[in-house]
């Protein structure tokens, strides 16, 4: 039977707006899940999007960092579980917001 992403809460990382917290469920290539390991960021973790544009994303990765993902690597990053405001989720010291390129 097909499931649609919206049934099952599941959908492309690529697809996060300012502000949100999602749970990352599955990185589907390998090479990718290398990338994504050098940045910080695995399966099974929470991520806030601060800021999200046509081209990538900023987020706030566990550790407190905030790292860049294009989003063309980021339409291959299954997340999950869209969190509340009151959700913990790991956010970078306050101060001024990373230059995008």
């Amino acid at each position: 039977m097909y499931t649609t992403a919206h049934a099952t809460g599941s959908r492309s990382l690529a697809t996060v707006r300012n502000g949100e917290a999602v749970r990352i469920q599955r990185i589907l290539f390998d090479s990718l899940r290398s990338l994504c390991e050098d940045l910080g960021i695995h399966e099974g973790d929470v991520l806030h999007c601060r800021a999200a544009t046509p081209a990538l994303l900023l987020l706030d990765v566990p550790g407190g960092h905030t790292v860049e993902l294009e989003l063309g690597w980021a339409r291959f990053v299954q997340v999950f579980d869209t969190l509340g405001e009151d959700a913990e989720y790991p956010r970078a010291p306050p101060g001024p917001m990373p230059a995008l390129r």
